[in-house]
């Protein structure tokens, strides 16, 4: 019977002839796996450990997305957010002709007062476009020499120098190496085989091309110019932009126009001179959708997960895929989330809006119903969801608010100096609660006012400040706090698993390497033992012998 020596880094066997009729290795494996027996208990709370920490994940990435979902209908915070607040979001119509936009583009900033007005293009801009006459090559020399300065009235002229070998094609690429201070661009035409046209075309629209210090002939030489000094032979004028916008007309020498309307940017693509277009800013109604249904996937995206955690057999125990089964965090994070949404503004609800629970507390979105309250009471709906400030002061803004507010109204008594700097602001006759730095006005550590900040930039006196919370905001807020990776309540659990696995694991593996050190010197009492039953073995069987030997004597 072979005894075998085992350690977790070396395995060596010794084996002798068992004269006992012991199986020492399973007396062995059977004592080692007994004492490994709390490593094998230890390993599956590792398992479900990693179980848990990888559903905290993946509840984490859900919330994440809620978060991202509920950011843009929350009105965020600061009111810098232009571009994350849906509601700021703007679009724009064009009408009063079959295809406006074959004529007119238009895009809108974030926040643009909303309203409509009237278009009409009288004519487009143009750049200058001037050529030389014909020219037999465009790689042979022209025999011309010295040089000339080129660019764009009221800019900057470049000289470009030119030598007797120059070519067409060298002209033309010295004038664009400078093309970027000149303004002016180049290149040759070919008409036909014996006939190429150098081509000198302005980069900006409205402004002429302008030539100087041709002492040496050159430009009048290939015919861009006269004897005069003029342009030889014009192509294309050098023209501005006419726009008549709500009855006004208006010159630009770009067909790029964003200094008419506040947060309008016009493209002026042709001219239609009598065609008045109509162009209508309206709230982004179709983005306002999109992120509402967006924001309802998002949570029924949470909500499925939540579904999955809360299912059980048929013997009402704990499904297999509910690895967070009665898990205080997800109830706590599941609540947060429903009470959230059954949050109200007077009347409405999410169900004025067309947004109802299902059996399960899944939502369920009727677009119909949502489509009419966008476009009869856009206020209503962005006043549910959004974060909602109101001062009797248009001097006071709204910089910074906390995670969740401590307080949702109150008045203010602001003293301000001669020039223009925040004194000091008390609260019901309390100075304590908010400090000041220039123009704004800070929320005291460890007050209900923690968290706040505002910039005021009037005279002084009492202001009135109103403040709710609306759906995507509590939303937000929740999940938020949840998922987050720096200190969420999720990151929390995982890190605080992820460290418990490692003591875990470490002490298993201390369980195990005793276990197997035990399990080693086990092996070398069996063999000692075995070595001695063998010894007597050989004894008995050579006193045996002896005594035979004497008999037979």
């Amino acid at each position: 019977m072979a005894v075998s020596a085992t350690s977790s880094s070396t395995t060596t066997t010794s084996s002798v002839s068992s004269v006992t009729g012991l199986d020492y290795d399973a007396l062995v494996a059977s004592v080692v796996a007994a004492k490994e027996a709390p490593a094998d208990s230890i390993d599956v709370q590792i398992d479900e450990n990693t179980a848990k920490i990888g559903a905290y994940q993946e509840l984490q990435s859900l919330l994440d997305t809620l978060t991202d979902a509920a950011n843009v209908l929350r009105v965020p915070e600061g009111y810098s957010s232009g571009s994350e607040d849906l509601f700021e979001g703007r679009t724009a119509y064009l009408s009063g002709a079959s295809s406006p936009g074959d004529y007119l583009g238009v895009t809108v900033d974030d926040g643009t007062d909303v309203g409509a007005h009237t278009v009409e293009i009288e004519q487009i801009a143009t750049a200058h476009k001037v050529m030389s006459s014909a020219q037999t090559d465009r790689t042979s020399a022209l025999g011309l020499s010295g040089s000339f300065s080129i660019g764009l009235a009221d800019g900057t002229q470049q000289s470009i120098s030119v030598s007797s070998t120059s070519t067409l094609n060298d002209i033309a690429s010295a004038i664009n190496a400078s093309s970027a201070a000149s303004g002016v661009s180049a290149n040759v035409l070919k008409v036909s085989g014996s006939d190429y046209r150098l081509v000198l075309t302005a980069t900006a629209t409205g402004r002429d091309i302008t030539i100087g210090n041709d002492d040496s002939g050159i430009l009048q030489a290939l015919g861009v110019i006269g004897s005069d000094g003029t342009m030889a032979n014009t192509l294309a004028e050098a023209r501005d932009a006419v726009i008549i916008v709500d009855g006004l007309e208006i010159t630009r020498a770009s067909n790029t126009i964003d200094d008419v309307l506040d947060g309008v940017t016009l493209e002026l693509y042709a001219a239609q001179p009598g065609t008045t277009l109509t162009l209508e800013v309206d709230e982004d109604l179709a983005g306002i959708k999109d992120g509402i249904t967006a924001l309802v996937d998002a949570y029924n995206g949470v909500r499925d997960f939540i579904l999955t955690q809360q299912a059980t057999t048929s013997s009402s125990t704990a499904s297999s895929d509910a690895v967070l089964f009665a898990d205080s965090l997800v109830r706590q994070i599941s609540t947060a989330l429903s009470t959230a949404l059954n949050q109200r503004d007077g009347t409405v609800s999410l169900s004025t809006f067309g947004i109802t629970f299902d059996s399960d507390n899944t939502l369920l979105l009727d677009e119909d119903t949502l489509n009419a309250a966008l476009s009869t009471d856009l206020d209503s709906v962005k006043s549910l969801f959004g974060f909602d400030f109101s001062s009797s002061s248009t001097h006071l803004q709204l910089l910074r608010r906390p995670a969740s507010l401590q307080i949702t109204s109150f008045t203010m008594d602001i003293a301000v100096d001669g020039t223009g700097a925040v004194t000091a602001v008390s609260v019901g006759g309390d100075s304590s609660k908010f400090t000041v730095s220039g123009t704004r006005i800070i929320g005291a550590t460890g007050t209900e006012f923690e968290g706040l900040t505002f910039v005021y930039t009037g005279s002084g006196g009492a202001v009135s400040v109103e403040m709710s919370s609306g759906i995507a905001e509590l939303l937000y807020q929740t999940a938020y706090r949840a998922s987050n990776t720096s200190d969420g309540s999720l990151q929390k659990q995982i890190a605080s698993l992820t460290s418990y696995n490692t003591t875990l694991e470490s002490r298993a593996s201390d369980i195990r390497t005793k276990a197997e050190e035990y399990g080693e010197n086990l092996r070398s009492y069996y063999a000692r033992l075995e070595a001695s039953a063998q010894a007597a073995k050989l004894l008995l069987k050579q006193l045996q012998a002896a005594s035979g030997s004497s008999d037979d004597d």
